[in-house]
């Protein structure tokens, strides 16, 4: 696998798996307010840019072409992902994000804290209500930290790989 068609295989690979983490717990009811599972696919998302980044790794390509393919691994998955999780907060559970937003508030309101720090915790979600409860905005934001994740994690493999060339092989 290795080239741009084995970084795009590898991308749909790791953005597939993570918008079945990320939809099948929810249709069978089993997520909660779904932030585990979130984190089991943004995982996903980030497992198949590492294993898509080595196996480019093992081709003879520099270090741009590693990094073009970690890149597109990463823009691929997410791309994915933030399509599933818009599907999964506009049309198959959409109420899981009044839910999460309900679980944040109950723990603001149990939380001990002094009432002026409660009062200011319930002000500032309360006045991010509106992005809590957007399905778009939830979803790019999912979509968003798993690229960003992704580009960081294949730049530094794209970097080590060109290191370990430089040194190269290790002694055994």
């Amino acid at each position: 696998m290795t080239g741009a068609a084995g970084a795009a295989r590898a991308g749909a690979i790791g953005g597939l798996a993570a918008g079945l983490i990320a939809i099948v717990p929810a249709l069978l009811g089993s997520s909660g307010d779904g932030r585990i599972v979130g984190y089991a696919a943004l995982l996903a998302v980030l497992i198949s840019v590492q294993v898509g980044a080595r196996a480019a790794a093992l081709a003879p390509a520099g270090f741009a072409a590693r990094l073009a393919a970690a890149a597109l691994i990463a823009v691929l998955a997410s791309a994915l992902y933030g399509l599933a999780l818009y599907l999964l907060y506009a049309a198959l559970r959409p109420q899981l994000l009044t839910l999460r937003y309900s679980a944040y508030e109950a723990a603001l309101w149990t939380s001990g804290l002094s009432p002026e720090r409660q009062a200011a915790g319930l002000a500032e979600l309360a006045a991010r209500r509106a992005q809590y409860l957007d399905p778009a905005y939830q979803a790019v934001e999912g979509a968003g930290l798993a690229l960003f994740c992704g580009l960081v994690l294949g730049a530094y493999g794209a970097f080590r790989a060109r290191v370990a060339g430089r040194l190269g092989p290790r002694p055994g």
